[in-house]
């Protein structure tokens, strides 16, 4: 976000979401991170091979990817302020393009 009073101050955002799921035989702790930097997604903490899905604010796709080494980077080329919804499996997590 970039200060609206002339100071030129600006300030990152990082979104951490944490599922936690137990059952009898084992608990799983699974941290995801979404953040936006420079125009690009970078989500970490997410399982080899999953997909992520980037869509406007109206519902259009506009990127896909699929996570090597647990996590992704996607260019976005939206200019910065956008929103954008971010879908990784049961996770739809609204992200703001710095």
């Amino acid at each position: 976000a970039t200060a609206n009073d002339g100071s030129g101050l600006t300030a990152a955002c990082k979104v951490t979401v944490k599922k936690e799921d137990t059952g009898i035989l084992n608990t799983t702790d699974t941290t995801l991170s979404v953040q936006s930097q420079d125009g690009v997604i970078v989500v970490e903490g997410i399982a080899k091979g999953a997909a992520v899905y980037i869509y406007d604010t109206v519902g259009r796709q506009i990127a896909t990817a699929t996570a090597i080494n647990r996590s992704v980077a996607i260019e976005t080329n939206l200019p910065e302020g956008s929103i954008v919804n971010v879908k990784i499996g049961q996770y739809n997590i609204k992200v703001q393009i710095k």
